[in-house]
């Protein structure tokens, strides 16, 4: 099992994902799109497929035309029962790519907030073990307006009604960060985005000392149940 990893910009990596791939002994690879690296035209010599979250908009291919090539590897790891993962604008990627609609938000989702199961999600084996009410991290002003046919929504929050969903049995989309690392979120405290969604770094870090530990926990637990779910592994 060897899965690539697609990454839009330095902010977004593959922080716990790429841990607990490793820890499940799922081998990938990583391309960095911010970096210059040369997007594969096909999935051949992968099993799966993740896409990273980036501070670029679906809308903006003619500024980003990587993002055609993204959204060509998801339609063809998707018709072909790959196991594929979207984070942020990687599950907008894949609700655009497989048909669906992708909107700018009135006003964006930063920082921590609560995330809600629907009903699909917890009667769906994905969810096991985890609490049907979370707090997540956000930091995105574009959102799924629109899924794909064939497509479920399994959580959602007050301020985005599409935070998870799938299409199909092994196409996921996850608009918040659940793969971020403490650091990340450090880091991202500092980026203009916060101030524009009117939040201050010093608010995101006493967000972040309240809610970070449970948040890591749950997403761990979510981040295990993908990996095992859509990347399983054998014996040769």
């Amino acid at each position: 099992m060897r899965v690539l990893v697609v990454q839009n910009d330095e902010f977004n990596k593959p922080d716990r994902l790429g841990e607990i791939l490793g820890d499940r002994g799922v081998g990938f690879d990583v391309v960095r799109m911010h970096l210059g690296d040369e997007l594969p035209g096909d999935l051949r010599r992968h099993d799966g497929l993740v896409v990273l979250g980036g501070f670029m908009n679906v809308d903006e291919v003619k500024d980003f035309p990587f993002l055609e090539g993204v959204m060509g590897l998801i339609r063809e790891g998707h018709e072909k029962g790959m196991g594929v993962l979207g984070i942020c604008l990687g599950s907008q990627l894949i609700a655009k790519a497989l048909g669906g609609e992708v909107s700018a938000m009135g006003k964006a989702e930063v920082g921590f907030g609560n995330v809600a199961a629907e009903f699909p999600a917890k009667m769906d084996s994905m969810f096991a073990g985890v609490a049907w009410d979370n707090v997540m991290f956000h930091s995105h002003g574009y959102e799924v307006s629109k899924l794909p046919a064939g497509g479920t929504v399994m959580q959602s929050s007050d301020k985005c009604k599409v935070q998870g969903f799938c299409v199909g049995m092994t196409t996921w989309g996850f608009q918040h960060h659940l793969e971020w690392s403490l650091d990340t979120i450090k880091a991202v405290a500092k980026h203009e985005v916060v101030v524009k969604a009117g939040l201050s770094e010093q608010e995101v870090l006493m967000q972040a000392e309240r809610y970070y530990g449970d948040f890591r926990r749950v997403g761990d637990r979510l981040l295990e149940r993908l990996v095992m779910g859509l990347f399983p592994v054998g014996v040769c």
